[in-house]
């Protein structure tokens, strides 16, 4: 039998998403949410109303953040499958309605694409840390050349999700958290950041460090555990698409990231505060 697929959004992800599925044959995509048309491919729809018609296995909402929360209040109506591009929702106000609705019972996989949560060696190193293995100290770098254009696109909305979803997920909420370096600067509407925030908890530290001046790309986690240096580098979004569409056509894995990335906005939300931006 194949999973009935409903995609929203046709722009970098969404044309990644559908690059996925038709090689699947697992997978039959029913319809495509597309702001413009501009062919009579009878897959694509710019009407919402026919679209949520459908009949669905799985919803994929690969739109603009802005239109997050629409269309995931519309897609747990359906009773499906749902994954979500992150970040999961834009403003603060739409975080305390999701807040109300973790508490409901929602008995299919909800998955929000934070590729690090994706990552084969994560995920094995997951397994092992929950056979009482203690982590000292764990160290979130991210050097690349990268550039954020256009007003308030800083980084950390589009890139923090990644690691702070991966730091809640082992450890949880943290205690507390201080800005140790906070350098950015606007030139030709292009903006560049250089952070270092530390995150406290009980008997554990994480350092999270991010700079786009550099030319050279440093992008690894690296988890310290009982004096043991563990070294992975960041998860491809083509290996974490195929991970979050092998856990939907798993039916023994049951995997809900609402309340993970709830909190990870929310953190994000603080952080944005005491940065001051």
């Amino acid at each position: 039998m194949k999973f009935k697929v409903g995609l929203i959004g046709y722009g970098l992800m969404g044309k990644r998403y559908y690059k996925h599925l038709i090689k699947d044959r697992l997978f039959k995509i029913v319809k495509i949410l597309k702001k413009n048309i501009n062919n009579k491919n009878l897959l694509f729809t710019k009407n919402k109303i026919e679209f949520f018609q459908e009949k669905y296995d799985l919803i994929i909402i690969a739109s603009p953040v802005k239109t997050h929360a629409l269309f995931i209040n519309l897609s747990l109506k359906k009773r499906c499958h749902i994954i979500v591009e992150k970040p999961l929702i834009f403003k603060k106000s739409e975080l305390r309605l999701f807040n109300k609705k973790i508490s409901k019972k929602f008995d299919k996989k909800f998955i929000v694409h934070h590729s690090e949560l994706n990552n084969p060696e994560y995920i094995k190193f997951k397994e092992k840390i929950n056979k009482n293995k203690f982590i000292n100290n764990i160290n979130l770098n991210f050097i690349k050349k990268s550039e954020y254009i256009g007003k308030n696109n800083y980084p950390f909305f589009d890139w923090f999700p990644h690691p702070i979803s991966l730091m809640i997920d082992l450890l949880g909420m943290p205690d507390d958290l201080k800005i140790k370096k906070n350098f950015f600067l606007i030139k030709n509407k292009k903006i560049h950041q250089n952070i270092h925030i530390l995150f406290f908890y009980q008997k554990t530290t994480v350092n999270l460090f991010f700079n786009n001046f550099r030319n050279t790309n440093k992008k690894n986690i690296i988890i310290f555990t009982k004096g043991k240096k563990n070294v992975f580098s960041r998860n491809s979004r083509s290996s974490s698409i195929s991970y979050m569409l092998s856990l939907i056509k798993n039916k023994k894995n049951y995997r809900n990231d609402m309340r993970l990335s709830v909190n990870t906005m929310y953190l994000i939300f603080k952080i944005k505060k005491l940065l001051k931006i």
